[in-house]
This record gives C-alpha cells, sequence and structure tokens, in this order.
C-alpha cells in the first residue's frame, strides 16, 4: 500500500505491529502519548507526528492499538485528537480491545466526519503480531474493511468481517472467555485455559446448534455447557468485563455468525 498509514499507540502490541508493518515497506507515521518510544522505530523507516490529530491530518488510513476503553475515547475526543483532522476519505482502524459501546460510539463520531470506521481487535500475543500471525475480528464499514485487507493481511494470519460494528468488539471479548484470557495472571485462573477443555466446550456447543440434535441431546449440552461458562463468567464480571450482562450477545454471535466462529475456533 502507497498511501500513508497512521498508528497510534505504541505499548507492546502498537509497537510489534508497528516494526512488522514497517518490515513490509509501510509508509508510517507513529504518535504516542509517550514521545520516546516513538523514536525507537525512527531506526526502521518511521515518521514522528506530535499529536494524534497531526497522524490523522498526514495520513488516509490511521490504525489505533490504545490500552483501554478510555484512552481510546481520549484519543479521539480529546484537543488534538483525531475528530480534529478526519473528513471524508479518511479511514480509522480502532485495533484496541474495547466494549462494544465504546467502539459504537467511536465509529458515531467518525462517520458524523463523513470518515470511515473499522473496529479490528486483534487476538494474539506480542511474538504473533511481531511474526504478522495475528487473528483480526473487524466489523463496520466493509468498503474500508476492503481497502485496508492488505495491511491485516501483514500483521495477521486470518481476518473475519463480522457486519455492523460492536461484533468485532463482542467477538474479541467471546474469544477471551472461550480461549482463556491473554493475560497470565487470568489465564491461570480460568477453566478454559486447558486445550482439552477448549475442545469439550466446542463440541457442546456444535451440539446446541446442529440441525440434527435432538431436544434431549440439545438440553444436556446447553447443562453442560452452563457449567463450564459460568465461572469464567463469573471471574470476568469480578474483573468489570460483565460477562453476565453479555449472554444474549454471545448466543446471537454464535447463531448469526456460525461459520466465522468455526472457522475461529480453528484458528488455534
Amino acid at each position: 500500500m502507497e498511501e500513508e498509514i497512521g498508528l497510534l499507540g505504541l505499548g507492546i502490541m502498537g509497537m510489534a505491529m508497528s516494526r512488522t508493518l514497517l518490515r513490509h515497506g509501510a509508509n508510517l507515521t507513529v504518535w504516542n502519548r509517550t514521545p520516546s518510544k516513538c523514536e525507537q522505530l525512527v531506526e526502521y523507516g518511521a515518521s514522528v507526528a506530535e499529536t494524534a490529530a497531526a497522524v490523522v491530518k498526514k495520513c488516509k488510513y490511521t490504525i489505533a492499538m490504545l490500552s483501554d476503553p478510555s484512552a481510546a475515547l481520549s484519543v479521539v475526543f480529546d484537543k488534538d485528537g483525531v475528530l480534529e483532522q478526519i473528513c471524508k476519505g479518511k479511514g480509522y482502524i480502532d485495533m484496541s480491545t474495547v466494549d462494544a459501546d465504546t467502539s459504537s460510539k467511536i465509529s458515531e463520531a467518525i462517520t458524523s466526519k463523513g470518515g470511515s470506521f473499522l473496529e479490528a481487535p486483534v487476538s494474539g500475543s506480542r511474538k504473533l503480531a511481531q511474526d504478522g500471525e495475528l487473528v483480526i475480528l473487524a466489523a463496520g464499514v466493509k468498503a474500508l474493511y476492503e481497502e485496508a485487507h492488505c495491511l491485516f493481511d501483514i500483521m495477521g494470519k486470518k481476518t473475519f468481517f463480522l457486519g455492523h460494528v460492536g461484533n468485532g468488539a463482542k467477538m474479541k471479548l467471546l474469544v477471551n472467555m472461550l480461549m482463556g484470557s491473554e493475560e497470565p495472571e487470568i489465564a491461570g485462573e480460568s477453566v478454559l485455559h486447558s486445550r482439552p477443555l477448549r475442545v469439550h466446550l466446542w463440541l457442546k456447543i456444535q451440539l446446541i446448534f446442529s440441525f440434527e440434535s435432538t431436544f434431549a441431546v440439545r438440553s444436556h449440552a446447553i447443562t453442560s455447557l452452563l457449567k463450564l461458562l459460568i465461572p469464567v463468567c463469573w471471574l470476568h464480571f469480578q474483573r468489570e468485563f460483565y460477562w453476565l450482562k453479555k449472554v444474549n450477545w454471545t448466543l446471537n454471535l454464535f447463531s448469526t455468525h456460525w461459520t466465522e466462529v468455526d472457522l475461529l475456533i480453528h484458528c488455534y
């Protein structure tokens, strides 16, 4: 891609993704709240901007990889933020892990200024980001997804388009629940951190949604599934993910994106 690409946020994942893009010849401009982190990328060919707004002004596509919902909102709405320069013909791709409500707020703000928005949270570690082996869960403007697909091909091994904004964020939280959190201290506590348990869970899900399953088989599978999910839901509820309030959209995601979920599971 010859267009200028921007990247906001140089934490562990943002730094690794930036290096991967630069290694593949991207024209990259970066910004971070701590400017010294930007300098680490200059030797690899990156340009540095003083503000998030300056990145958006310069670049056709801007990627954000920020630490949490608060940071994601701040970079968009605060002074010298994304909204000051986003306009028609520019795309904003938020790859941060945020909740669906945060993603929707950002989407509405970007599109109100004429810009295009795509949420694209990732599943994977720093090592996978360095190797371009992330799994990318995109949702939003389909045209922007198609335009940015070459970037996703550099950063990831598999990319899914999940429709409306919010579905990417929900699927990312669902992946964390199914696969165990990427945070070691949480993963060690998760009942699904064991691969055999994950496989067992997936078999139960297949039984629930299989047209060939009888009512009795489905009932037994649902009971077994809940026995596995409730401890995980409670753990993440305690850690402010509010899993217990999200059962409805979890089931909706399984039913409306069955093919994507099936493929996603096999990525692991």
